[in-house]
């Protein structure tokens, strides 16, 4: 009975990382494509979008219409400015794309924080609502 209680606490102990840590709500987003001409991104128009992000230990997963699956490859360096910081993290996306995931978090109550997922050619942007820490 005792080994059984033991592999249980430890089954439950490996598991817990699976669980999301964190739930980011979006309501808006836009995309944009890259202008090898400017050298910069050319966004469209904001669009609805209520999407939910979670943040797992490996990976980050979203609720759109692909199911988008962001493998952490590696964490990038925060970005600590007067206004805002930036934590970024370099990932695969569910077809084996390099990508790169970042959230800015502002400063001014005002200013709407963003996920923003760049690739080479395009990239996101979606407006977060609100953020749940699910552990909490």
């Amino acid at each position: 009975m005792k080994k059984i209680i033991v592999s249980v606490f430890i089954i439950l102990i490996c598991l817990r990382p699976l669980h999301a840590q964190y739930l980011v709500h979006t309501q808006k987003n836009m995309s944009g494509t890259w202008n090898s001409y400017t050298k910069k991104y050319t966004y469209g128009e904001v669009n609805r979008a209520n999407i939910t992000f979670q943040f797992h230990n490996k990976y980050i997963s979203a609720n759109d219409n692909s199911k988008s699956i962001y493998r952490i490859t590696k964490k990038s360096n925060d970005i600590l400015e007067d206004d805002y910081k930036i934590f970024g993290w370099d990932c695969l996306d569910e077809q084996n794309r390099s990508c790169s995931f970042s959230i800015t978090k502002y400063y001014d109550p005002n200013a709407p924080d963003i996920i923003m997922i760049i690739y080479p050619k395009f990239a996101y942007i979606y407006f977060i609502h609100s953020i749940e820490n699910e552990n909490e």
